[in-house]
């Protein structure tokens, strides 16, 4: 009997650690959430001049015009690496000023 409670009580004991990492994930991620809310996006991005976004994400962007990070992390279409993409872009924008254009329109 006090090896089949014993062998209950490690299971518990693992349910709760495992319950204790994933509430530590999952703040986590709402803490990342919180602070890409904090990134605007100006109204008047280029998006074509960002010459890493995927084709689908620019024409995606384009359509929807987010006015966040956040945001623009929610469309369809638009993944996590165009995103950090994004926040590549208006990081340099605001650390530099402007951000560098990556390449004259009208070029492939």
């Amino acid at each position: 009997m006090r090896a089949f409670l014993s062998a209950h009580w490690s299971i518990l004991a693992l349910w709760c650690l495992f319950a204790s990492l994933i509430d530590f994930a999952l703040m986590g991620l709402d803490k990342r959430k919180a602070r890409r809310e904090d990134w605007r996006i100006p109204e008047d991005i280029d998006y074509d001049c960002i010459e890493s976004l995927r084709i689908e994400a620019r024409q995606k962007l384009k359509a929807k015009k987010p006015l966040s990070l956040s945001q623009a992390g929610r469309i369809p279409g638009v993944n996590p690496a165009d995103v950090a993409v994004l926040m590549v872009w208006l990081k340099r924008r605001r650390d530099g000023g402007e951000a560098p254009v990556t390449r004259e329109k009208g070029q492939p």
